[in-house]
């Protein structure tokens, strides 16, 4: 994976939320797409955060939990982008860099 550049991961299925998804909603799509996070759309289509296995984890073990709670509560709004033409070695350098 190396060489690779990310448009060859761009040519995959891409799985989204909506704003209005719920943690639940959010839970069950991302077990039953084997993934680890996902990004939330807003209603015109454009990335507006991210939301991860480990978001609704810390989620859960909160008091105020509920699993009707919209992804927008607890979703990431700190997007990190890259160009397509980048390589995949460069994209997962960035991502570390840039994690919080």
């Amino acid at each position: 994976m190396a060489g690779r550049l990310v448009r060859k991961l761009a040519e995959r299925d891409c799985y989204s939320l909506g704003e209005n998804d719920t943690l639940k909603t959010a839970s069950e799509a991302l077990a039953k797409n084997n993934l680890g996070a996902m990004p939330i759309l807003d209603s015109n289509g454009k990335v507006i955060g991210i939301i991860s296995e480990r978001d609704i984890a810390r989620k859960i073990h909160q008091a105020s939990f509920s699993n009707e709670e919209l992804v927008t509560k607890i979703m990431t709004k700190k997007i990190i982008s890259c160009d397509l033409n980048v390589s995949v070695t460069e994209l997962m350098e960035t991502m570390t860099e840039k994690k919080n």
